[in-house]
This record gives structure tokens, C-alpha cells and sequence, in this order.
């Protein structure tokens, strides 16, 4: 299994009232998160944190869009023993 660091862009959101200006000002912010390489396909990749032994539990964990992904690199990779 790969361990992964994900660079993404991330929706902006304000829960309050904001002047268009504020909104015009405003941008996605870039995340980056580093996990365990759950799963990819052409529209997503999905990272976890956590690995249960039995294989196929999983803890918080994150689906990032294809298109928010900046860059994705493997940092290295592990032989999970289960």
C-alpha cells in the first residue's frame, strides 16, 4: 500500500453575510493531507489515516475530486501485515 501526500485545493465558504467584494476576494484554500492510498479512479482518490488489520476497516478518511488535486506524490510504500 502507498503512503501518499495530496496537495488540493479546498472550497472557500463564510456562514455570515459578506459584501461582494468579500466574496470576490475570497479563493479555495490549499489543503494538503498524507495517508494511506485507499483507492483512486478517473474522478476521485481516496486517503485514510487509519487501517484496521482485518483489511478493509477504515478511519478518517477523505475523497478528494480529481479536479482539486494540485499534485499527488508517494512518500513510500508499506506492507500492511493483516
Amino acid at each position: 500500500m502507498k503512503v501518499v501526500l495530496v496537495k488540493f485545493e479546498d472550497p472557500t465558504t463564510f456562514g455570515n453575510w459578506a459584501t461582494p467584494e468579500r466574496m470576490e476576494e475570497s479563493a479555495p484554500n490549499v489543503c494538503y493531507g498524507c495517508g494511506l492510498l485507499l483507492a483512486k479512479n478517473k474522478k476521485t482518490v481516496k486517503i485514510g489515516l487509519l487501517h484496521a488489520a482485518d483489511g478493509e476497516t477504515v478511519s478518517d478518511w477523505i475523497v478528494i475530486p480529481r479536479g482539486c488535486i494540485v499534485s499527488m506524490e508517494t512518500i513510500k510504500e508499506v506492507k500492511l501485515d493483516g
